[in-house]
């Protein structure tokens, strides 16, 4: 039982910290003007995300979290009907 609960909050902690790391990636895009690279949200993430590990980390620990849920038969609130 203790260790369900140790790799749910190594799972959250995990999705949590890729989630700031992929924040930061986007941050320093922002900061720039136009004349040095600088553009609005949407083009900006649509060209961070398929080059960056962090939004690939938060997609793997997400689906890892989703899986391990699951699999203990402990189904997260918001895909419970």
């Amino acid at each position: 039982m203790k260790f369900k609960s140790i790799v749910s909050i190594i799972h959250i902690f995990l999705i949590l910290f890729l989630v700031g790391m992929f924040y930061v990636e986007m941050a320093l895009y922002s900061v720039l003007p136009p004349e040095q690279g600088g553009m609005s949200y949407w083009v900006r993430f649509q060209n961070i995300w398929y080059s960056s590990p962090a939004f690939y980390g938060i997609i793997i620990f997400f689906l890892s979290f989703l899986f391990w849920a699951f699999k203990r038969k402990s189904i997260p609130v918001f895909l419970q009907k």
